[in-house]
């Protein structure tokens, strides 16, 4: 894995063999940043990365101009690896990492609201349809909330839906906070 874009382009992200999370493709993360940066600028954003693994999201929007980014993951290997990287990127001053539940982290999260919220959860999280209502309310207004999920979750009939597109088995939707 590698950044795509921005100051970072090129550098290349560790992932350990111990980790069991499913890492973003660089076609999905470069088309779901395309999405991203038609609709908002990432100068300057907050950005919370759920379900984060080695914290390839963060920080492609870290290296994008975001100012900040919070790293929520289960996955102990995981988290060692997006320190790991955050370190040899530079970024540890830009990153706050939690081994965390993410779906607990947004349920309790009160802090300041975020320009941006990734999520690339597990595609058989019970909780995948409840994310977007979960994730909104901690967005600034204009504030997107982007997750990744397959084919068997339509998000279609939510009021906040932006847009969703396909990239084989991975979708991609959008929403986007009205308040």
């Amino acid at each position: 894995m590698r950044i795509i874009a921005g100051r970072l382009r090129g550098r290349r992200l560790e992932r350990s063999k111990k980790i069991k999370t499913r890492p973003t493709t660089d076609r999905v993360r470069e088309a779901l940043f395309a999405l991203v940066e038609s609709r908002m600028s990432l100068e300057d954003a907050r950005v919370l990365d759920l379900f984060s693994g080695t914290g390839a999201l963060a920080f492609e929007a870290l290296s994008r101009g975001a100012e900040s980014a919070i790293l929520i993951e289960l996955d102990h290997h995981a988290v060692l690896a997006s320190r790991d990287n955050a370190d040899s990127l530079h970024l540890s001053e830009k990153c706050h990492i939690f081994c965390s539940d993410a779906v607990a982290y947004l349920q309790r999260y009160s802090g300041t609201p975020m320009d941006l919220i990734l999520a690339d959860p597990p595609y058989d999280l019970e909780l995948m349809s409840d994310l977007p209502d979960l994730a909104l309310p901690h967005l600034r207004p204009g504030g997107l909330f982007v997750v990744e999920h397959d084919t068997r979750i339509q998000f279609s009939e939510h009021a906040f839906l932006n847009t969703s597109r396909s990239y084989g088995r991975t979708h991609v939707s959008i929403f986007q906070s009205q308040s």
